[in-house]
């Protein structure tokens, strides 16, 4: 095969494998083959009108469809494969963390991803803000909590500005021994 140049031209060359121009055709076939994609998201690729960064998931399949390996559909998105997901390198006894300690983890890796993302030319998280760039891709659980105790959509962002560098925990200081506790007051 030629070199491929896009994963539109993979669509292409799966659309003349299967003998069909149908998304929902290509869709029930990676489906069958035991991969996700939605019929959507081929005519959208196919059209050049899809806007997104092609999840692993979708390169997969579209590997699958046009069948070459999952390196081509991976590299034709300007993407490195990975050889394995990153949570099988974390550590025995990370699920031991602290809720403080996994704040921190997690936003040192909110960083690294928007460093690499910018080193890599993909550009910011759609999400993201000049001054917290990559931060907010994934949402912080303590924000739905601090909304059911009944503080305010600003509060919850003041204790976000405070604490988005993934040191100090919003609810309390640093010199106190122990945090307060699920019934104690913040």
């Amino acid at each position: 095969m030629n070199e491929t140049r896009s994963i539109a031209e993979l669509l292409d060359l799966a659309v003349e494998r299967h003998g069909t121009d149908s998304g929902r055709e290509l869709e029930r076939i990676a489906q069958a083959g035991g991969h996700k994609i939605v019929h959507t998201t081929i005519n959208a690729i196919r059209a050049g009108t899809y806007k997104s960064t092609p999840s692993e998931r979708t390169l997969k399949a579209i590997a699958y469809l046009a069948d070459v390996k999952n390196q081509v559909a991976f590299e034709a998105a300007g993407r490195k494969p990975l050889d394995r997901p990153f949570v099988n390198d974390l550590p025995p006894g990370v699920d031991d963390l602290s809720p403080k300690e996994r704040r921190v983890a997690v936003e040192m890796l909110r960083l690294l991803v928007s460093q690499r993302h910018e080193l890599d030319g993909i550009g910011k998280a759609p999400d993201s803000t000049d001054e917290k760039p990559g931060l907010s891709l994934v949402p912080d659980p303590a924000d739905t909590l601090a909304a059911r105790k009944g503080r305010t959509q600003a509060d919850i962002e003041d204790e976000e500005l405070d604490r988005w560098d993934g040191i100090d925990t919003p609810a309390w200081d640093d010199d106190d021994v122990d945090p307060p506790g699920p019934d104690e007051g913040v």
